[in-house]
């Protein structure tokens, strides 16, 4: 089953188009860091990803640390370092 009928069963997406496959090798962020929080130039945006090989075992943390800030709470990592939004700056 595509993972777009899977995402369906949660949320309704509407009637999304494929714009675009995509296979070969992940790109890495240029800094080799995910990104993961809330991006400023974007309000109401929380991402997570960016994790390239390791997102299996980073997903969990990343989870519980965006849960976290999302709610309101100090989170277990330093976002500050993994900013959506920190190549826009440059």
């Amino acid at each position: 089953m595509p993972d777009r009928d899977l995402a369906r069963r949660c949320i309704d997406l509407g009637d999304l188009p494929v714009d675009e496959v995509w296979s070969g090798l992940r790109p890495w962020l240029p800094d080799n860091l995910p990104a993961i929080g809330p991006s400023a130039r974007v309000p109401g945006l929380w991402v997570a990803t960016g994790h390239e090989g390791a997102g299996i075992a980073l997903g969990p943390v990343t989870g519980r640390v965006l849960a976290q800030a999302f709610c309101g709470e100090t989170p277990l990592v330093d976002l500050a370092p993994y900013d959506p939004d920190r190549f826009a700056r440059q």
